[in-house]
């Protein structure tokens, strides 16, 4: 019936919602990936390597942000249906899943591109197409100055919702690591290899570290430097240093001895902190 499909439709968002919020409180509040998110699984099934990478950001602004944006829209629209189950919504609604299921596809190719797949990404996209069904069965449609004008304030919405985080990604330079200052003119110049590795700075981790994966592929822009990384799978070196979290940067005075460590720092690095981690600041 349309009031089940409206039903549905409500429960979903809110899960999407519930979602979107973890993921976006997980990439600022709770400063990942330094260490992994807890869906870094190995290198291919890698939160990480999806949300931390170009991909992730739409207009400079996190795909986990729009999906709030997305998501309180689509509630209040499935709301207003539940409550009314006004035929009219049911091309708002129609709409506003043909939107979503056009990012999905989106997110799908990015992931081929980036060659891992996020967990949380996933499960979003399949409560999305079980959402897109019930959408699916209610729709209706009308001219649309009609629609504009039953439900102009749901499109006011929608602008706002979208609108607001990209003027303010934008204008505040919300987009995590776009700090300025010092860290900007830091990054705007590459890593010194020479001198990086005249540091004797190296990198502990595992070919199947997700976490590893995004240092690798997104921070150094392709790999870290030959001589640098050590893997970890098998290696009596990083039980010895008390390796507990991937990947851990050591530098040594002397490193083909490990028992000059000089300093450590645990997890994911930009590049303006592994400058200052090995001294390389030029």
């Amino acid at each position: 019936t349309a009031r089940w499909h409206a039903r549905v439709m409500v429960v979903c968002a809110l899960v999407n919602l519930a979602l979107s919020c973890y993921m976006t409180a997980d990439h600022f509040v709770w400063a990942a990936p330094a260490e992994g998110r807890a869906c870094d699984f190995n290198a291919h099934v890698s939160c990480s390597s999806v949300l931390e990478s170009e991909w992730a950001y739409v207009l400079n602004v996190p795909v986990s942000v729009l999906g709030i944006a997305y998501n309180v829209v689509t509630l209040v629209a499935a709301a207003q249906y539940a409550a009314t189950l006004n035929p009219l919504l049911g091309a708002p609604l129609a709409l506003l899943h043909a939107a979503g299921v056009g990012f999905v596809v989106y997110l799908v190719a990015a992931e081929l591109v980036i060659g891992a797949l996020c967990p949380w990404c996933t499960l979003v996209h399949a409560v999305l197409l079980v959402s897109t069904y019930s959408a699916v069965r209610v729709r209706a449609w009308a001219s649309p100055w009609l629609l504009f004008e039953r439900f102009h304030m749901l499109a006011v919405l929608a602008l706002f919702a979208f609108a607001l985080p990209v003027a303010l990604f934008n204008a505040l330079d919300l987009r995590p690591g776009g700090a300025g200052g010092a860290d900007d003119a830091l990054a705007k110049t590459p890593l010194d290899l020479r001198c990086f590795r005249a540091a004797n700075v190296r990198m502990f981790g595992k070919s199947t570290c997700g976490a590893c994966a995004l240092q690798k592929k997104y921070f150094l822009a392709g790999d870290v430097p030959d001589g640098v990384f050590v893997e970890c799978e098998g290696n009596t070196d990083c039980f010895q240093l008390d390796i507990q979290a991937l990947p851990t940067w050591v530098k040594f005075e002397n490193a083909s001895d490990i028992a000059t460590e000089l300093d450590r720092s645990v997890g994911v690095k930009t590049v303006p902190e592994l400058k200052r981690f090995s001294g390389c600041l030029s």
